[in-house]
């Protein structure tokens, strides 16, 4: 029980005694003994009565709002050292193609490889510098794109720009795999320095606030590290569509068999 609450219960036990000394001394004296006439007296006790009654129906709900306060802040206490301990973070995206891009080139900038997911590519020419970054890590043979859409789609598509096209060709068909059959998955995979990793993805909005969806980040701690693991060796499955440079060679080795 909170301060304020004691404080108030005891204003109303002192107010309840006050009612009934009141109504004990008017059995035995007249009103005006009180200095009270007799309207006016029986005005007093029914406003002491009434302020009484409201106190007993406030107190109880107003301890039910400070509990749900308390345990409101508690879970979100215990949801944000849920997240410490499993290495999840979450930022609120207002503008798509602006506050996500701005969200993930940091990630991006510290990435030794990168493994991304996605149906189209077009936001990765958007910003010079997520160009650049996208390039010198392709330089390196570092860098993976996997689209469940097909290569016409991605490279042809209604969305496709001069930059993007620009792009794609500079990085050549090496560094991409269509037609992953990953219908809808749109994540990346950041190896970084050493065995750190991190796994990049979208949720669900937390709230009514106008935001888009939230970016979320799943990175390295005690708890999280196998799922981690995990996350990494699904990157590297080698089932995932075709090397846009071996759809030709499959054709032709294909030929002629039954």
């Amino acid at each position: 029980m909170t301060k304020k609450i004691i404080i108030l219960t005891i204003v109303l036990g002192s107010l309840l005694v006050v009612v009934i000394a009141l109504h004990i001394l008017s059995t035995f004296y007249s009103c005006t003994l009180l200095g009270l006439e007799e309207e006016q007296y029986e005005a007093l006790v029914s406003d002491a009565i009434f302020v009484l009654g409201l106190g007993v129906v406030l107190v109880p709900l107003i301890q039910a709002s400070q509990n749900t306060r308390k345990l409101r802040r508690d879970l979100k206490k215990a949801y944000e050292q849920f997240q410490k301990d499993h290495g999840i973070q979450s930022v609120p995206i207002e503008k798509e193609g602006e506050d996500d891009i701005a969200w993930m080139l940091p990630h991006y900038q510290k990435a030794t490889r990168l493994t991304i997911f996605a149906g189209s590519f077009d936001w990765l020419a958007d910003k010079p510098e997520m160009e650049k970054r996208i390039l010198e890590l392709a330089g390196e043979g570092k860098l993976d794109l996997v689209s469940y859409k097909s290569k016409e789609e991605v490279t042809e598509g209604g969305r496709a720009k001069r930059k993007l096209k620009s792009l794609l060709k500079t990085l050549g068909d090496e560094h991409f795999k269509f037609n992953s059959k990953l219908e809808k998955v749109i994540c990346t995979f950041v190896q970084k320095s050493g065995l750190d990793t991190e796994f990049l993805y979208k949720s669900k909005s937390d709230d009514d606030g106008g935001y888009m969806f939230n970016a979320c980040v799943l990175s390295d701690t005690d708890k999280s590290r196998v799922l981690l693991h995990i996350l990494s060796e699904l990157t590297k499955a080698e089932h995932w569509g075709e090397r846009a440079n071996e759809v030709g060679q499959s054709i032709e080795s294909s030929g002629g068999e039954s």
